[in-house]
């Protein structure tokens, strides 16, 4: 699941799931339009790179059981 936290943070949040047993993953580091297809087909987007260096992802997947959903919330309630 796609989350935000200011890019001074998120490798300090990530790092401290991670202590805890909680994976996350940084799964779109390149905006769509720096993809080799679209290359040169748009100006800069600053705010993008802004936005992804913040971006990154809690476990999901089709089969999270509901420990491990109550599990994350509480490392990150405890976190803030």
């Amino acid at each position: 699941y796609p989350v935000y936290s200011p890019k001074k943070s998120r490798y300090k949040i990530r790092r401290k799931l991670l202590a805890r047993g909680i994976p996350t993953g940084v799964y779109y580091p390149v905006p769509v339009y720096c993809q080799p297809f679209f290359r040169g087909a748009h100006d800069s987007c600053p705010v993008t790179y802004e936005i992804l260096s913040g971006i990154f992802a809690l476990p999901m997947y089709a089969d999270i059981t509901p420990a491990i959903q109550r599990r994350v919330v509480a490392a990150l309630k405890k976190m803030f």
